[in-house]
């Protein structure tokens, strides 16, 4: 069994937005409930404009659950995370886009990474890239730190919605993700840049999430 750090394992909430994607995102929330993880984990899935799919709650196990629930804020996915977000009070958020899958040992690497670096607002990883014609590109974190100045000229890959666990704290710090911004675009590299204004923001450099390129 893994030892548990100091203090034990903390719960973990994962905002999940999902719309128009009834098969995928099946496979974004299994990655979640396989995580190897040996705390809590709090799945919220908020569908966006569309109806609930009370089901997906049932594919969760022990202490890793699924709830379900729909956007009550802005339409969209800034709306969508901030429903989300005032649905927890957990230490810990994580994002997930409703096409993409965490490796099992995902949480648990970044969870020892943000309790051996208590000054970091946020972590994400290394990807694996889900290419059309079936090629996969592994794409390792570049730096185990990533500094305001590179993310103002690069959105940084490693810092993908998909990869990022936050500690709450950061959210009281930083505010919410902005649903002002055009049609919703870049509301995920919008928040990273506020936060990394403010505190260090980090990289697990391990691939630890399967991004799909090969999806609509």
């Amino acid at each position: 069994m893994t030892p548990a750090p100091p203090g034990g394992w903390p719960a973990v909430a994962v905002v999940m937005p999902t719309r128009g994607r009834p098969e995928l995102v099946r496979e974004s929330i299994a990655g979640v409930i396989a995580q190897t993880y040996p705390g809590e984990i709090d799945c919220i899935v908020i569908h966006d404009q569309e109806p609930q799919d009370e089901s997906l709650a049932g594919l969760g196990e022990g202490q890793h659950r699924v709830r379900v629930t729909s956007n009550t804020r802005s339409p969209g996915l800034s709306g969508a995370r901030n429903t989300g977000l005032g649905l927890t009070t957990a230490d810990y958020v994580a994002t997930c886009d409703d096409d993409d899958i965490w490796h099992p040992g995902k949480l648990e690497a970044q969870i020892r990474r943000m309790i051996a670096d208590p000054d970091l607002l946020a972590v994400g990883s290394g990807i694996r890239l889900l290419l059309p014609g079936g090629k996969i590109l592994d794409w390792s974190g570049r730096s185990e730190r990533i500094p305001y100045e590179l993310l103002l000229r690069n959105r940084v890959k490693e810092l993908h919605s998909s990869t990022l666990l936050i500690r709450r704290v950061a959210y009281d710090k930083a505010g919410s993700y902005d649903e002002d911004l055009p049609f919703g675009y870049g509301e995920d590299y919008d928040w990273v840049l506020r936060a990394a204004r403010i505190g260090p923001v980090g990289v697990v450099t391990e691939p630890l999430a399967d991004i799909r390129k090969n999806a609509t």
